[in-house]
């Protein structure tokens, strides 16, 4: 990326590397989730205008000596510049994520890598998250180089672009780049509104961020007393600063929320070539040295992540120490090195670029692939009961559990997401029973009477209406009315739900009094079971894995897999109160809390008996489930007995 690495045929620009240095400093201490820089992802923005402006001054620079521009050797330095530290980083970190993740994710691996040699990796992760913010992008080795790829594709454009609009008069060149400017930053607040995860990778809404450092170019010099412009660049590195501080994961971004840094930005590097005086030989270093760290600090963070390394003090120090140490032997043994034996620009695409990108996709497409820990993997997991999930008839034979040769079915098991992880739980249970039950869940869908749901957008506030909430519900109810149940049993993301939901009687939602219709549902679903003759059971919901990786058991030898009791018990007070409440108003209400298994006084663990309890953050494998079945038993007497 220009924005990360020096130009080819600029002079030296000092002020350009104290950028550079803020920049990937931001970005590094804002995903070591030091809260001081909420917003630190802006440095990504930063080296968006650098680019913008290194480039279109290359360009120009280029079309002026020579009279014309050639595009072959354009491309051939910006791979030049760019293959040897990629490659160099793609290689190590894919020889360590070998040996760490498991093969479902190694493979996935291999996808984001073959996206990322093909320069489409922030088009496949569009795709593949959620949200850029998301747990998973927490387990995505190579997703912070989205941004190269989106750089890359603005270098395939603006070249063509650019020579078409140095054709134009003075006027026209700077209407045409406030033009593409301002069609570009609407195209990005229109698409946060709709789709706000293709608003942060996708090129359209972020070409606003090069052209403004491109503008640039086009502007005359300035004529301010040095003294002012040195204050000047000191107020935009405030400024850029604050930005990192005040813009979240919340922000509307990039929107208009992007152009205070990204001005700032342009401010400086306007400005910050009369201030040599800024500048120290440490500081330019950092941002010679500013692409290499960008590559490298992600990985290393995701791998100690991946073992279930707490990010302490200490740690998110170290990474900082090895991310710098890495750099500078990249910088010094590789990039270095290769610019100087480099004669000319004909061979570096060849072998620096195409013969790699073609070995990475050969691997990405290859399913035979051995793995080291494919057979701890499939010894130690066991298949979800998935496909009982949003079913709406009854009875689904393969959706029946328990005694299979019992007469009927004496047991429903109802719920969201979480009831269906605890299948194999229950299972076990109604086997040692003698009794033979039926599952009937559904996603997001905790059984609450009579209530309708909504979720509310964190950034825009839209509130939307869950529409088959209500009548799936309203099914699960006439089911065990119409049916003569021994125990209908609840399972639920009940410490949350009223948290990451609007619940109410009508499909009209109320922000502020969510949580009181939540305790009204509840009571009025055991109330409704209890009205069938039937005994209501709920099923307290396992803790959420806290900072500990799903498969830590299978990756690693010296992480013993737990993370701290108290965060789980003080996230669960407030839903622990309500439960003693409803206790108390209706007797006949089993609960069964098996989260003694899963911790003991201090800690919580991810795996029993080495087998995995869980499948992400918060859902429990079905082999996992049926673990803590086993072990339930040995300690308590069976509540369906």
């Amino acid at each position: 990326m220009s924005g990360l690495i020096n130009g080819t045929t600029l002079e030296y620009q000092s002020h350009i590397d104290i950028l550079r240095a803020l920049a990937v400093i931001l970005v590094i201490l804002n995903h070591l989730d030091f809260s001081f820089f909420s917003g630190g992802f802006i440095g990504v923005d930063v080296f968006f205008v650098i680019s913008g402006y290194l480039i279109t001054k290359n360009i120009l620079l280029e079309k002026n000596r020579s009279g014309s521009f050639s595009f072959k050797h354009f491309y051939q330095r910006r791979v030049l510049r760019l293959a040897p530290a990629f490659f160099t980083v793609l290689s190590i970190c894919s020889i360590a994520f070998y040996f760490i993740l498991t093969p479902e994710e190694w493979f996935q691996y291999l996808k984001t890598a073959a996206a990322t040699v093909t320069l489409t990796s922030n088009i496949y992760y569009t795709t593949l998250l959620n949200d850029y913010f998301s747990i998973s992008g927490k387990s995505t080795p190579l997703l912070h180089i989205w941004s190269l790829s989106l750089e890359e594709q603005f270098y395939l454009i603006w070249p063509l672009l650019l020579l078409g609009i140095i054709q134009l008069s003075r006027n026209f060149k700077i209407f045409s780049l406030f033009f593409i400017t301002i069609l570009s930053l609407i195209t990005s607040h229109l698409l946060i509104q709709s789709n706000p995860i293709a608003a942060y990778y996708l090129l359209p809404s972020r070409i606003f961020e090069f052209t403004i450092g491109a503008a640039l170019v086009f502007l005359p010099s300035s004529n301010l007393h040095k003294n002012t412009s040195i204050l000047l660049s000191i107020l935009f590195i405030f400024i850029i600063v604050a930005s990192s501080s005040f813009i979240d994961s919340r922000s509307l971004f990039p929107s208009f929320t992007a152009l205070l840094p990204c001005l700032s930005a342009a401010g400086f590097i306007y400005f910050g070539k009369y201030s040599t005086g800024l500048s120290t030989k440490w500081i330019e270093y950092i941002g010679k040295i500013s692409y290499p760290m960008y590559l490298w600090h992600w990985p290393i963070i995701v791998y100690l992540t991946i073992l279930s390394i707490s990010l302490n003090l200490i740690v998110k120090i170290l990474i900082l120490v090895f991310t710098i140490v890495f750099s500078v032997l990249t910088y010094e043994k590789i990039e270095k090195k290769i610019k100087k034996t480099s004669k000319t620009v004909t061979k570096p695409i060849r072998k620096l670029f195409i013969l790699p990108s073609l070995f990475i996709i050969f691997l990405s497409t290859s399913s035979s692939l051995f793995h080291p820990k494919e057979e701890k993997i499939n010894n130690t997991l066991d298949t979800p009961i998935i496909k009982c999930i949003d079913q709406n008839q009854h009875p689904i034979n393969d959706c029946l559990m328990g005694d299979k040769n019992a007469e009927k079915i004496s047991v429903l098991l109802i719920g969201d997401s979480h009831a269906n992880a605890q299948s194999g739980f229950i299972n076990h249970l109604l086997l040692d029973a003698n009794l033979q039950g039926y599952e009937l869940t559904k996603s997001s869908s905790a059984f609450l009477y009579g209530l309708h749901r909504s979720v509310q957008n964190p950034k825009s506030k839209e509130i939307h209406l869950i529409s088959d909430y209500y009548p799936h519900n309203t099914t699960v109810a006439n089911l065990i009315l119409a049916n003569k149940f021994k125990y209908v049993v609840m399972g639920g993301y009940f410490p949350h739900n009223w948290k990451r939901n609007l619940y109410s009687t009508n499909i009209t939602p109320s922000t502020s009094s969510s949580k009181a219709f939540f305790i009204e549902g509840l009571k009025n679903s055991i109330t409704l079971i209890e009205n069938s003759g039937a005994i209501p059971v709920l099923i307290n919901d396992n803790p959420i894995l806290t900072d500990v990786d799903v498969n830590c058991h299978v990756r690693s030898s010296f992480s013993d897999c737990s993370f701290d009791r108290k965060k789980y018990e003080e996230d669960f007070m407030e839903w622990h109160e309500i439960l003693n409440i409803i206790k108390k108003e209706h007797k006949n209400l089993v609960v069964i809390d098996f989260n003694n298994i899963i911790c003991n006084k201090n800690s919580c663990f991810s795996s029993l008996n080495n087998v995995a309890l869980y499948r992400d953050n918060q859902h429990l494998t079905y082999a996992g489930s049926k673990q803590i079945g086993i072990e339930y038993l040995k300690q308590h007497t069976n509540p369906f007995q």
